[in-house]
Parts: C-alpha cells; sequence; structure tokens
C-alpha cells in the first residue's frame, strides 16, 4: 500500500472478504472483520466496501474506483463483503460452519439468483431462455474440458512438465508450433488450454 500511495499509483486493490480465513471465521482471527479495507487508511488511500453479492454495486463501486485512478488520485481499495460456499480447498470439509448458514447464504444472497430474479421480474428473459443459455454454456464448458483432457499437444505439454517442469515444451511440441517466449518454448495453441493444467 504503501509504495502505491506515495506514487501516487492507479491501481485498485480489491479486498475479498468472505468472511473466513482459510478455515477460520475472521470474526475469530482478525480484531475488526468487517472493515478489512480500512487498513489502507494509515497509506492514505480511499476505500470502499462493497456488496460482492449484487453485480450492480461491484460494477457501480468499480466505476469510481477506476474514475479514482484515471483522474491521478492514487490507488483505491474496494473490500468486496462476499460469501464463499464451499470450503477453501477440496480437502476442506468447512466443518467450522452450518450447513443452514451455508444455505441461507445461497438462498438468500446468491449473485446468480439475485440477477435471475431481477431478470426474470422486470421481463427481460424467461424461464425457457435461461434454460437454452444455460445449455449453451454447459456446451462451452464440456468443449473446453474434453479439449483440455484429450488433445495431444496437451498430453504432451504435460509429460513434459512432469519430467521437467522447467521446460515450457519439448522436441515433440518443437515440430507442432512452439514460438520462442522470453528464452522459453510455449505452443502457441495450447497456451490457454494449459492454464487448466
Amino acid at each position: 500500500f504503501n509504495m502505491a500511495s506515495i506514487w501516487k499509483l492507479p491501481v485498485i486493490f480489491v479486498i475479498e472478504n468472505n468472511r473466513y480465513a482459510m478455515g477460520t471465521a475472521a470474526t475469530r482471527s482478525t480484531a475488526v472483520s468487517d472493515h478489512l479495507g480500512a487498513r489502507g487508511a494509515a497509506f492514505g488511500i480511499p476505500y470502499e466496501q462493497v456488496d460482492g453479492m449484487d453485480v450492480r454495486a461491484v460494477r457501480d463501486a468499480a466505476e469510481r474506483a477506476i474514475e479514482h485512478c484515471r483522474a491521478g488520485e492514487g490507488p483505491y481499495i474496494l473490500e468486496m463483503m462476499t460469501y464463499r460456499y464451499r470450503g477453501h480447498s477440496m480437502s476442506d470439509p468447512a466443518k467450522y460452519r452450518s450447513k443452514d448458514e451455508v444455505s441461507t447464504m445461497r438462498a438468500e444472497r446468491d449473485p446468480i439468483e439475485q440477477v435471475k430474479a431481477r431478470i426474470l421480474e422486470k421481463r427481460y428473459g424467461t424461464e425457457e431462455w435461461f434454460k437454452e443459455v444455460e445449455t449453451e454454456i454447459r456446451a462451452i464448458v464440456t468443449e473446453a474440458a474434453d479439449f483440455a483432457t484429450t488433445d495431444p499437444a496437451i498430453g504432451n505439454y504435460r509429460v513434459a512438465l512432469e519430467s521437467n517442469p522447467w521446460a515450457m515444451c519439448g522436441a515433440k511440441l518443437q515440430s507442432e508450433g512452439c514460438v520462442s517466449f522470453e528464452g522459453a518454448d510455449m505452443p502457441v495453441r495450447t497456451a490457454a488450454a494449459a492454464a487448466a493444467l
């Protein structure tokens, strides 16, 4: 925060306050857990707490932060008050909170369901339209997942990484269209899919 403030860098710091650290409620681990963005005050950085579960509030706050930075006023902090439904990782069963808490948040505050309700309420779309969109999205995700798990170039990339984590691609990939990237080779057509590894 300090250097960003001294140099008036046009940077927006986003704090995702999902009420939990890895496996501990923020109220148990942080003295002031509901105003993490206030930490920037010591460096003269303004902050705003935002309902991170409301896409409209996030957009509006982002616009204000962007305007602040573009005006040369320096950094800005957005503290997104949100919630995570699952544990911190696959190995976290999230037993530090009740199932009722999670189901209540999902039922009352889920951002996607809030947007869906507004769209239906204002008649911008119908349930049938939502089903069509969901079908399209599932097809796109399935196609991307299939590509990431079956494309031979990605398989070769995986083998190269397993045998040498520092290698971006081996001799096999050289023939499949690698380019030099700051001294390392990287397969152009699989760069995006490799991120799925």
